[in-house]
């Protein structure tokens, strides 16, 4: 039941988002390749030696799906979006928690895009763990020359 639950509000989610479209989705990737190279993404430690990561497609609060476009490159590692509708069926399915980067609150003006990014997870819906972290933080980029550029972390939370 709490499968189908969740489900219908994650469906529910994606219907109501919209695509992110071609120039969202190239800013999301570069950010993400270029904090995974730097390491620096809140959380990133409970990836472990994970080669094959998953990206959550879906950004709730932001309403939008990012497309196959933002998923970032980096060699010897496989990138993938995973919705959080999908993040729970393969939770479930195979009764592990499905670990994945979360992108949420992205803003974008003509020379400045934040956004939200951190590891997150879901747990499988009959277990009987506590989930007790995970941290996000603040990520601004800056418009410079006709490129975006890191322009520096801000606030940070933990749940």
């Amino acid at each position: 039941m709490c499968v189908c639950v969740v489900a219908l509000v994650s469906s529910a989610i994606a219907q109501q988002s919209a695509p992110a479209g071609a120039e969202i989705d190239a800013i999301v990737r570069q950010i993400l390749e270029e904090r995974l190279a730097a390491g620096d993404i809140p959380d990133i430690g409970l990836l472990g030696n994970a080669k094959r990561i998953a990206i959550r497609s879906d950004l709730p609060k932001s309403r939008l799906l990012l497309g196959p476009r933002a998923v970032p490159e980096r060699q010897g590692y496989e990138f993938r979006l995973i919705s959080t509708a999908e993040a729970t069926a393969e939770a479930d399915r195979t009764k592990t928690s499905v670990l994945f980067i979360s992108i949420d609150r992205l803003e974008k003006s003509a020379d400045t895009v934040s956004l939200w990014v951190g590891t997150d997870f879901v747990l499988p819906s009959d277990s009987k763990k506590v989930k007790t972290c995970c941290c996000e933080s603040l990520v601004k980029y800056q418009r410079t020359n006709g490129s975006w550029a890191f322009a520096g972390w801000g606030a940070g939370i933990c749940r």
